[in-house]
């Protein structure tokens, strides 16, 4: 349990750095003692006393309010790494004693904030230790009554079992804040890309999980693709808590829009690690890819594709045969470039070059098949380590083929001047729909195709 504090409350620019590290250091020196003396113990409960100062803030109290925040973040990771753990953060409000004196009584007497208790905090606490391990790890107990009724989970905590789903992030997704939506029309109408639908479900399944590297996805399912009708719409990104699975942490993530989210456009099974994990040695396509493209790459984009400015990564098409495809592509630019409402300022993978990757299936279908495709599901994902910013080859590797279904797995790898290469990531089970009457969809598109409009940093 871990209890310490210290106030030194004061504005900003009164504050000395002393000051600052003392109170922090004694938050957060204090818990990294603490954990480094308890590494190898199977502990039964993990307890931090934070403060509600770290979740809304408080007038004099910067420091005060970084340190607890620090303490509910370092909670969440605990809670991941010791499933058989009680771990919880509790978030208190002031207490009618220890470190709430005379004067700040009267401070919060002022401010209608009623203290705590110390029975009642103490009987809170209790029933907060007695929860199941997987319970919420952040909560929240403030004045008297509602001690008395019982904690609060605040809306970013997991206090719901692992297949409940809550919301990760929500965004009113206007095309005129995202021109790389203007790349990427069907039938006159921008449609978000599949790549960037993996994106949004990466980023909402790191959101709650402070500490934890993205390694992947499985089962990733398109059930209904999102479709700009007028300028905007509403979109919500759902997530539920991580649950330890065979060395990993894998946790349900899905797409929705519309009023209430009742259309769910996407789900999947996200994979996150706290190491990432070496990469298999490359999948070598010597020998499988040796036919020539006939077609330029500005034919391919400009006849085959709909892919408009920002999505033409293609530089190279390196062979194809009846065994697959490989290309050259580059990497996406920064993302402030595609959209002025970026959830990162660096791409979690790189959604130019995993777009690439089914455009080349669908170059392989419309040669090998007559048709173009679409995606419909990625078996899984499983990426090793960043994507370099710099070309990368990328080779659509067909397993099974029909005149309406194509599956086969997409190989993400490094390029260098010595021609070596290293695997970076790699789709397996991809499935794609092919479709003759995606040709007329596509030919829709010749006023995106010309020019998409590109914000400036």
């Amino acid at each position: 349990m871990h209890g310490a504090g210290l106030l030194e409350d004061k504005l900003i620019e009164d504050k000395t750095p002393e000051q600052f590290e003392a109170v922090v250091d004694t938050k957060i020196a204090g818990l990294r003692a603490l954990l480094e003396a308890t590494t190898p113990d199977e502990l039964r409960y993990l307890a931090l006393f934070s403060s509600i100062s770290g979740r809304m803030g408080r007038r004099g109290q910067v420091d005060y309010a970084m340190a607890n925040e620090v303490l509910n973040k370092v909670a969440r990771r605990e809670a991941l790494r010791r499933p058989a753990c009680r771990v919880v953060a509790v978030n208190w409000g002031p207490w009618d004693g220890g470190m709430v004196g005379p004067g700040l009584s009267r401070e919060f007497a002022k401010e209608g904030v009623p203290l705590i208790p110390l029975h009642a905090g103490a009987e809170a606490f209790v029933t907060e230790l007695s929860a199941a391990p997987g319970s919420a790890v952040e909560v929240v107990v403030g004045g008297p009554a509602e001690v008395r009724a019982q904690t609060v989970a605040v809306k970013s905590a997991a206090r719901v079992s692992g297949s409940a789903l809550s919301v990760a992030f929500e965004s009113s997704v206007q095309v005129a804040r995202n021109p790389f939506l203007t790349s990427h029309v069907l039938a006159g109408r921008p449609v978000l890309p599949l790549a960037m639908i993996m994106e949004w479900l990466a980023h909402a399944a790191l959101h709650g999980n402070p500490g934890l590297h993205f390694h992947g996805f499985k089962d990733l399912r398109v059930l209904r693709g999102l479709t700009f009708e007028a300028d905007k719409v509403d979109v919500a990104v759902f997530a539920s808590s991580a649950q330890a699975v065979e060395g990993f942490y894998e946790l349900t993530v899905e797409l929705r829009s519309g009023s209430g989210q009742s259309a769910t456009h996407a789900r999947a099974t996200a994979v996150l690690t706290g190491q990432m994990p070496a990469a298999p040695g490359p999948r070598t396509t010597n020998g499988l890819i040796d036919g020539t493209y006939e077609r330029s790459v500005e034919s391919a984009y400009n006849d085959v594709l709909f892919h408009g400015d920002h999505f033409r990564g293609i530089q190279e098409v390196l062979g194809i045969s009846p065994h697959g495809i490989t290309a050259r592509v580059k990497p996406a630019p920064d993302p402030r470039i595609w959209t002025a409402d970026s959830l990162r300022s660096s791409w979690i993978a790189d959604p130019l070059i995993v777009d690439a990757g089914f455009q080349l299936a669908i170059l392989w279908c419309q040669q090998r098949l007559g048709a173009p495709s679409l995606p419909a599901r990625v078996g899984s994902y499983k990426q090793f380590r960043a994507f370099p910013r710099e070309d990368v080859m990328v080779s659509f590797l067909p397993r099974d083929a029909s005149q309406l279904r194509v599956t086969g797995d997409i190989v993400f790898s490094s390029m260098n001047a010595a021609g070596e290469s290293g695997l970076i990531a790699m789709i397996e089970d991809y499935e794609c729909t092919v479709d003759a009457r995606l040709t007329a969809a596509f030919k829709r598109n010749e006023n995106s195709r010309q020019s998409s409009p590109v914000l400036s940093i």
